[in-house]
This record gives structure tokens, sequence and C-alpha cells, in this order.
């Protein structure tokens, strides 16, 4: 059958989930609250944009 300690995590994305062999779980907490506080950041931006945007078609939808 196969040594389950062999086993990968089958993910799109190596960085926060990897092989259970070479990263602690620690290891895996730790990039997973900063792939959590990236999401956040990136989150907060798009709402500035989005408000941005509104802000600027009002504008011209205002225009004479």
């Amino acid at each position: 059958m196969g040594n389950t300690s062999d086993r990968r995590w089958q993910t799109g994305d190596d960085n926060y989930l990897s092989d259970t062999s070479t990263f602690s779980v620690k290891e895996q907490e730790h990039q997973l609250k900063a792939a959590r506080l990236e999401e956040q950041r990136l989150g907060r931006e798009a709402e500035k944009v989005n408000t941005w945007v509104k802000h600027e078609s009002a504008r011209f939808d205002h225009r004479p």
C-alpha cells in the first residue's frame, strides 16, 4: 500500500501546504496566518479601488 508519511498534500499552491515531513505544523500555521493577513489586506485594497471607481463613475455621469 505505501507509507502514509510519504504522502504529499494535494494542493494547487505548495507555498501554504506542503510535504508534511518537510515543514512542521507550526510552520504551516504561520504560513496560513500570513496568507490570511495578505488576503485581508488585498480585500481592503480592492474595496478602496471599488469606492474610487464608483466616485469617478458618478463624476462622469453628472458632467454637463
